[in-house]
């Protein structure tokens, strides 16, 4: 995670772990980042961590704000209490002390409101309602030149942040923490853990130098995987349709679903699969 600094040369690369430290919320924090960078995981992180600090946290989609008026935030507000806590908490929660209260609004600029102004107005609306709020956004939105200046400065103490995407150092990380929980008997030595977290590493750069996906944890972590089912080798140049093909496949697998089901159940699975995941989202992150 990066954060930028004004007048400054050099940009402080900051650990998301921060974003654990409820005092840092209160002014409200701005994270953006690429499409798929893992924002809407770090959120439902975040709601865990301080569900379990005893806090109230709150998660709202964008999309869920359909205009910039009081009553539609309120009824955004109300939906997710209602769909995460139940009815019989939504009085006392809406009720409870602004210090308990964390709000979380996922990909803001991804929902129906469009203008600068209006998501000024949201902005504003959620700032009269929680001490403490975290709003994500795609990198193409630019707050300080687009929508801060329709907030007459009441929006100063934002503090932005930037999900930076995965790189060497990272993808280093990602590959050798992923060895060393999928091989964790004991079989491998340090020296064998090296040639395969440089193999590893060899398949990532070549699949990621070519363009075919993005360098993003999900498709990263599905390259790992097919190493370890011994089936990479056709991934160097597969597009993104055969990556999800392999994780469904895989998903079979591991639930124990037998090959001799038919393709057209199968794919019937799948789509029940993903209309509870789709349903699963609209709930509880």
């Amino acid at each position: 995670m990066q954060e930028p600094l004004e007048k400054a040369e050099v940009k402080r690369i900051l650990s998301t772990s921060l974003l654990k430290d409820l005092a840092r919320y209160e002014g409200g924090l701005l994270l953006s980042g690429e499409e798929k960078v893992g924002a809407s995981s770090l959120l439902y992180m975040l709601y865990g961590h301080f569900h379990d600090q005893g806090l109230l946290p709150l998660y709202v989609r964008g999309a869920d704000i359909r205009t910039a008026t009081d009553r539609d935030l309120n009824s955004a507000i109300n939906k997710a209490i209602v769909e995460q806590y139940g009815e019989r908490m939504a009085e006392r929660l809406d009720q409870a002390s602004n210090s308990k209260k964390v709000l979380l609004l996922d990909d803001f600029d991804d929902g129906p409101v469009k203008g600068n102004q209006y998501r000024a107005r949201v902005l504003l609306g959620v700032r009269k309602r929680f001490k403490y709020f975290l709003v994500t956004v795609s990198e193409l939105l630019d707050f300080q030149a687009s929508v801060a200046p329709h907030t007459n400065g009441s929006l100063a103490d934002i503090k932005e942040f930037r999900i930076l995407p995965f790189g060497y150092t990272l993808r280093a990380h990602l590959v050798k923490r992923w060895l060393q929980r999928t091989v964790d008997d004991g079989s491998l030595d340090e020296a064998a853990l090296l040639a395969r977290c440089d193999q590893a590493e060899r398949l990532l750069d070549a699949v990621m130098a070519r363009n075919i996906v993005p360098a993003l944890p999900l498709y990263l972590l599905t390259l790992l995987q097919s190493i370890d089912a011994g089936v990479s080798g056709g991934f160097e140049e597969s597009g993104l349709g055969e990556y999800y093909d392999f994780l469904i496949k895989e998903g079979f697998k591991s639930a124990g679903i037998p090959k001799r089901v038919g393709q057209d159940d199968r794919v019937l699975l799948a789509l029940g699969l993903a209309d509870a995941r789709h349903r699963a989202q609209r709930t509880v992150p």
